[in-house]
């Protein structure tokens, strides 16, 4: 992946992370929720491939698909 490969995928994560639908899952509990803003403070950190590829699988884990 190109540099802006990179950076147009992190700006797609950041988005879907970001997404306030999952603010509102009824269902989330309080660990979820943190599980969710760790998600969203390491999206920004994305730099690479191997990056890209732990945030899928750190979301995978969780049972969330962003793809």
């Amino acid at each position: 992946m190109t540099p802006d490969d990179i950076a147009t995928m992190r700006a797609y994560l950041r988005q879907w992370v970001g997404s306030g639908t999952w603010d509102r899952n009824p269902y989330a509990r309080p660990e979820d929720r943190a599980a969710l803003a760790n998600l969203r403070s390491l999206v920004d950190a994305i730099r690479s491939r191997e990056a890209i590829n732990t945030f899928l699988h750190i979301c995978t884990e969780l049972g969330m698909d962003p793809l």
